[in-house]
């Protein structure tokens, strides 16, 4: 609970550095769902509207660690990043999307 915490101090503390959210970007609405979140060796991503774009895991100091394609309905993320808060950020041609994830 308390690394949790810290993680969630420290997500809302870059946020807010950072800008916030822009204005193509949407944090709200997220038209795929990633789950488990927190995650450990696999993450799985509902894509039901099947959106094609390109998914970037970042470091929360902006570093790109992973990049991606998503295509079809399901589509699944091997966990190769050490333990920490990342940025998942799914571009598509609609919009940009980002949600945090936390790996174990």
């Amino acid at each position: 609970v308390v690394l949790a915490q810290q993680y969630s101090e420290e997500f809302f503390k870059r946020f807010v550095e950072l800008g916030g959210v822009g204005m193509n970007e949407n944090t709200l609405h997220l038209p795929v769902s990633f789950y488990p979140n927190p995650a450990r060796e696999t993450m799985f991503i509902k894509n039901p509207l099947q959106l094609k774009g390109e998914l970037t895991v970042c470091t929360t100091s902006g570093v790109c660690v992973r990049q991606v394609s998503l295509i079809g309905s399901e589509n699944t993320l091997q966990i190769t990043v050490p333990a920490g808060v990342y940025y998942l950020n799914f571009q598509t041609e609609t919009g940009n999307y980002r949600q945090m994830m936390v790996v174990d």
